[in-house]
Formats: C-alpha cells, structure tokens, sequence
C-alpha cells in the first residue's frame, strides 16, 4: 500500500536529508550553501514531500511575476515509482494559480522526467547544446502555458 506524502515547506533543518538526496540523485549536486541560499530568495517555492517523518524528495522552485521556473526535483530510490515526483509538481503548480508560463530545464537522457512533465503539458521548445558540462549532455527546454495561446504576457505592451 502506497502511504500518501505530506508536502510542506522546506526548512534549514531538512537539508541534511535533502542534500543525501541530492546526493544519490544528481552525477553534479548542488550544495549546502546552494540550498541555504535558495530558502532565503523571496520568490522561492521549496517544498518536500514527507512520508512517515521522513523526507522522500523536494522540488524546488521559483515564482517571478506570472512565470515559474522548477529548478530542481528529486525523489529519494527508496520513494521513487510512487508517484512523489507527479505529487510534488501537481501541488507546485496548484500553488500558483495566476501562473501564465512555466519552464524547466531536464537531461535530454532522463526520460522518466521527460514522461512526468509532459503528463502535465509540457512540451520541448529548445534544446541547449552540452548545457550539463560535466558529461556533456543537451538539456531540454520545457515548457506550458496556462492562459489560452491568444492571451500573451506582453499582448498590451506599446512597443
């Protein structure tokens, strides 16, 4: 039986768990001192999903204006293949209802989060060409819209 996650804020005293995530989850990890840094940005999104007082994974995010941009997600090997990930974006972009664009940025090789954006509408708009330096892997572009494609964030601009 699956047990349903808890999402909630990230807290300084989750990075432990979250860095040893980060850790078995990303070949170029961030650090603490990223992580630190991000829980002190206003337009920052953090949230973990907890399972039995334990952290499975986090998704980290950021909301500027009407566009938000996920920056990072992962899910623990222990968690993974129980929906966390899919729990984690829903409850992001739920978060967010005045949200017009969203973005990110994924390994053209991580096919399981490629299939997990695009369950929620991403699409692929760019590639960018050995964007991961250390193995030299393209990232792709993805991203979703919100309003109908007529409705445009600059449509009222004087230019």
């Amino acid at each position: 039986m699956l047990i349903e996650p808890l999402i909630r804020p990230m807290r300084a005293e989750d990075l432990e768990r979250i860095l040893e995530i980060e850790a078995v989850s990303f070949v170029s990890p961030w650090t603490w001192n990223h992580f630190k840094q991000e829980l002190t940005k206003t337009y920052g999104r953090l949230r973990v999903a907890v399972i039995q007082k334990q952290i499975s994974g986090y998704l980290m995010a950021w909301f500027i204006e009407n566009e938000l941009h996920i920056a990072n997600l992962a899910v623990h090997p222990d968690y993974r293949c129980q929906g966390i990930a899919e729990k984690l974006v829903r409850n992001m972009l739920n978060e967010v209802p005045q949200c017009i664009l969203a973005t990110l940025e994924v390994r053209e090789s991580n096919t399981a989060a490629r299939n997990l954006y695009e369950k929620f509408g991403f699409g692929v708009v760019e590639i960018r060409k050995k964007y991961y330096e250390q193995e030299g892997e393209d990232a792709l572009i993805m991203s979703k819209y919100f309003n109908p494609p007529n409705v445009l964030p600059f449509q009222n601009s004087r230019i």
